[in-house]
């Protein structure tokens, strides 16, 4: 019965062992969250720009007929 335990704590250390490094890498994850981050910025840049569109054309005329 010990022979059986010992046999089944090696099999289920050596299942475990490959996951414990990969928890530790974290290069894949931030390259994650930065893409999302950017992304979000850019949903919310291009839908301000489509709301606030008049505004921003009226601003470059008057820089326009300035010069």
């Amino acid at each position: 019965m010990e022979q059986v335990k010992a046999v089944m704590n090696r099999m289920l250390i050596a299942l475990a062992a490959p996951t414990v490094p990969s928890l530790k890498r974290e290069e894949g994850q931030t390259l994650v969250e930065y893409a999302l981050i950017i992304v979000t910025i850019s949903i919310g840049v291009t839908a301000a720009m489509v709301f606030l569109r008049g505004k921003i054309q009226g601003v470059f005329t008057t820089i326009g007929n300035a010069l």
